[in-house]
């Protein structure tokens, strides 16, 4: 730790001298010398498990190196690590959309769908089921075979009340991804939808035949009154 901040105040006093920034493809060598001495310092507080000094140091070796992938990917990571959501979001995003075939892209996306599904689950949890299905939606488009999200998705339509989009979701996974414990959760919660469905149909059904009966006995009282008339 002691390394770590006297590294810190020697990057501090670097960055105090160092020229104007430049942009990515002018970046002076003295700029990216010091942002390279910062991501170092940025990597050993990620170690040391000081997150949010890490994402500080990170952000300022991107600033000074605004191209430079491998900083934002640390800004991310150490957010996300930080318990930053919405700003590890941000960054993965950004990643993905500037650099989609940079080698830490698999990674990325990986982190990335873990934090959706997350958020997923927490507004799952909560009946916030619009903002869990998006949340899902985009984790399995990043993880398309990822039976998890898909789950997320079966529930979240289950907790909405819409018991076919449920089912079919259900039967989906349990398909496509059959001995997963996805897909055992599947087989019993898909119990609990078809026994819904059923107490559903005859609740409407006898609804149905109570309004028949009401709409006949109707019937009856007008023709009688006609009749009396």
């Amino acid at each position: 730790m002691v390394r770590i901040i006297r590294t810190l105040l020697i990057t501090t006093l670097l960055l105090a001298a160092a020229p104007p920034l430049a942009s990515a493809a002018t970046a002076s060598p003295a700029n990216k010398e010091l942002a390279f001495t910062m991501a170092k310092t940025a990597r050993e507080a990620l170690k040391a498990g000081k997150y949010v000094l890490a994402a500080q140091m990170f952000r300022e070796a991107l600033k000074l190196q605004p191209g430079e992938m491998d900083y934002l990917y640390g800004v991310a990571r150490a957010e996300q690590l930080a318990g930053h959501e919405s700003k590890a979001l941000q960054g993965y995003r950004r990643f993905l959309k500037e650099a989609p075939q940079h080698r830490a892209a698999d990674k990325v996306t990986e982190y990335l769908a873990e934090l959706l599904a997350g958020q997923g689950k927490a507004h799952l949890a909560a009946a916030r089921y619009e903002q869990a299905a998006r949340a899902f939606t985009e984790a399995r488009s990043l993880q398309p075979g990822a039976p998890d999200h898909l789950l997320g998705l079966a529930r979240v339509a289950r907790g909405s009340g819409d018991l076919d989009a449920a089912q079919q979701r259900y039967l989906e996974l349990m398909t496509t991804a059959p001995g997963t414990p996805a897909a055992a959760a599947a087989t019993t919660e898909l119990a609990e939808v078809v026994t819904k469905k059923a107490a559903r149909a005859a609740e409407q059904s006898e609804q149905a035949g109570e309004q028949a009966r009401r709409d006949a006995e109707a019937q009856r009282a007008d023709e009688a009154q006609r009749a009396a008339e």
